[in-house]
Formats: C-alpha cells, sequence, structure tokens
C-alpha cells in the first residue's frame, strides 16, 4: 500500500482491499457482507478524501499499526489503532461534507 501512495487511484483500491481482508480474516460474515454492499460508496468517498495526499499518507501510518498490531496478535493494540483510524476518518468524512 504504500507504494501506491504516489499513484491516489491505485492507493484508493488498495485502502478498500486493506478493509476488505481485514473484514475476511475477522471470521466476520455481517462485516464482510456489509463492506462489499458498500464498497462503491467507499470508493467515491475514498477518492475524495485523499485528492491532496496528505490523507493517504495517514491512512497509510494508520493502516501500519493495524498491521502490525495483527502481525503481533495484539488485539487489544489491533482493536486500538482501528479506533483510531475511523475516528480520523469520520473526521475527514465531517469536515469534507462541511466544505460542500
Amino acid at each position: 500500500m504504500r507504494n501506491a501512495g504516489d499513484d491516489l487511484h491505485a492507493f484508493v483500491e488498495a485502502d478498500l482491499q486493506f478493509h476488505l481482508e481485514i473484514a475476511r480474516s475477522s471470521g466476520s460474515t455481517v462485516l464482510l457482507d456489509l463492506l462489499q454492499s458498500v464498497r462503491s460508496l467507499l470508493r467515491v468517498w475514498a477518492d475524495r478524501a485523499v485528492q491532496d495526499g496528505s490523507h493517504a499518507l495517514v491512512a497509510i501510518e494508520e493502516h501500519a499499526a493495524v498491521f502490525d498490531a495483527i502481525g503481533r496478535r495484539d488485539a487489544e493494540a489491533a482493536a486500538s489503532a482501528m479506533a483510531a483510524h475511523r475516528r480520523t476518518a469520520a473526521r475527514r468524512l465531517t469536515d469534507d461534507q462541511a466544505r460542500g
């Protein structure tokens, strides 16, 4: 995903795939089905969110924290990192909507 940071469209695809793989590996069919059903909406939002590139860099670092915690089998750290990522994404979405 770090290599995709220079190509924003490639980043968005890698970002969506990252989230789908996390959902798949969680074993939660509900989460996986939910993400797959809203994938096109997520792609549109993600395309808008990363236009300046800085959001992509932040997301890459947040994803790395989640991935590293999963690799260490540290569920608490993974949950904390994912919660931080969700908060950042929600803030970006709110800011984006406020700007119109």
